[in-house]
C-alpha cells in the first residue's frame, strides 16, 4: 500500500472510527443510528485517498443488498462516517436484515 495512502486509512481510522472497505458489508443509517436502524449495504467502490489529487478522500460508493444476497440496481455514494453511519457486518447477516426488511414491507403493505 501506498504509504499516504495508509497515512489516510490510519487518520480516517482515528478520527472516524470508519472500517470502510471495499466489499464488506455495513448496516447503514442517514440519521447515525446505523448499529439499530440501519439498512444492509455492500461497498462496492470507494478510497480513502484521492488517486488523482492526492489528497486524504474518504469517498465511497455502495448498493443495498436484497434479501436472496444479490444487491439493489441502484447505487449510493458519499463520505464515510464513524460507526452511527457504517456500522460492520458479516454478509450472513445483511442477507438476514434484508430479508427481515422485505417480510416488513409486505405485512404493512398488507395492513392497509
Amino acid at each position: 500500500m501506498h504509504p499516504l495512502k495508509q497515512i489516510a486509512q490510519d487518520l480516517t481510522y482515528q478520527f472516524f472510527g470508519n472500517e470502510l472497505e471495499v466489499g464488506k458489508y455495513f448496516r447503514y443509517s442517514k440519521k447515525g443510528k446505523a448499529k439499530k436502524e440501519g439498512i444492509p449495504i455492500k461497498i462496492i467502490a470507494g478510497t480513502f485517498l484521492d488517486p488523482v489529487y492526492g489528497r486524504l478522500s474518504n469517498y465511497w460508493c455502495w448498493q443495498q443488498v436484497k434479501s436472496d444476497g444479490t444487491l439493489e440496481k441502484e447505487k449510493n455514494k458519499g463520505y464515510g462516517g464513524g460507526r452511527e453511519f457504517f456500522y460492520p457486518i458479516t454478509e450472513q447477516k445483511a442477507i438476514m436484515l434484508a430479508s427481515n426488511h422485505a417480510l416488513n414491507l409486505t405485512k404493512t403493505e398488507g395492513d392497509f
